[in-house]
């Protein structure tokens, strides 16, 4: 009970981070600091750099022969979650393509990373390299297929996807990883220092991104559009439920269940507003997905840890 409290705690310590700095960015745009123009800049900056970096950081790590299998574990865990995340979503929120990408990815690396900190340890994060792999994988190419309405193949073409920021990251950290210099990349200071500035700028930028396309949407509208209700239950109790029932019947350590769990069970991630723009289609909508899921998660996140924690023991 005590572990379900403080995880209902941090959770929302980081919503009320997160909304803060989406109140700063609102303040920006509003001001006139920021332009619609320079948000686009911005977001290109997080996807082709920020994110990437993010994600090679992921993978500095020692490579041991215990790592190396609770990342091949977790990896194949982590496949499943997503998987269903995917299919779940296609299903049930077939009418909108943006409502599909929502409940789909989740803010595993923003909401998810420090909770499983803060419940499991620093080191526990290396159990969620693949889950962030993956999710952010095919957002960039499912996703965004689904938001430009083209068919999948069409994301899967080789010059795309070899290019896609994320899957070359992806490869860069694996090379570090596996080529040993994981554990060394910590204790080289002008190398650790620099990624983790680039990397530090994540959810300060993405969530001032978000305040300034709440500058540009109808703020009653953001209560009173039903589809978004459907899709936050999609995205924080159907999606999640069906993980934590997959998992429930592995034989593997609670701590990867626990942690898998978390990433999987997050508000709707903040790309999918990013890549509506970069599509140009509804980011408004996205912004809405994004910011009542997140409220919704203060609850739901908890609970569903909660039961985890009693459940898998």
């Amino acid at each position: 009970m005590e572990t379900a409290l403080n995880m209902a705690l941090l959770t929302m310590e980081q919503t009320l981070m997160m909304f803060l700095l989406i109140g700063l960015g609102f303040l920006l745009f509003k001001i006139k600091f920021i332009t619609v123009e320079g948000s686009g800049s911005i977001m290109k900056l997080l996807v082709y750099a920020v994110l990437p970096t993010v994600i090679v950081k992921s993978f500095f790590a020692e490579r041991t022969v215990e790592s190396m299998q609770n990342l091949g574990i977790s990896a194949l865990v982590a496949a499943g979650a997503v998987f269903i995340n995917i299919v779940v979503s296609t299903i049930a929120c077939r009418k909108n393509s943006l409502d599909v990408v929502a409940a789909a990815f989740s803010n595993c690396g923003f909401f998810g990373l420090p909770l499983i900190a803060a419940d499991l340890g620093e080191g526990a994060k290396f159990f969620v390299v693949a889950y962030i792999v993956l999710n952010n994988f095919f957002q960039w190419t499912y996703g965004i297929s689904r938001i430009k309405g083209e068919p999948f193949k069409e994301s899967l073409k080789p010059k795309p996807l070899l290019l896609s920021p994320v899957f070359v990251a992806a490869v860069i950290g694996m090379i570090i990883y596996f080529s040993g210099l994981g554990g060394m990349m910590n204790d080289v200071p002008v190398v650790s220092d620099t990624v983790n500035a680039v990397a530090s700028m994540n959810t300060p930028l993405a969530m001032i991104i978000m305040g300034v396309y709440l500058g540009q949407t109808d703020f009653k509208s953001l209560f009173t559009t039903v589809s978004v209700y459907f899709t936050s239950f999609v995205r924080l109790i159907l999606c999640p439920s069906l993980t934590f029932l997959m998992m429930w019947f592995l034989p593997v350590d609670i701590n990867i269940k626990i942690a898998i769990l978390i990433v999987a069970a997050c508000p709707v991630g903040t790309n999918v507003a990013a890549y509506a723009q970069l599509c140009g289609k509804d980011y408004a909508y996205g912004v809405k997905t994004v910011l009542m899921s997140t409220l919704f998660a203060m609850i739901t996140l908890p609970l569903l840890i909660m039961l985890g924690n009693i459940l898998w023991v």
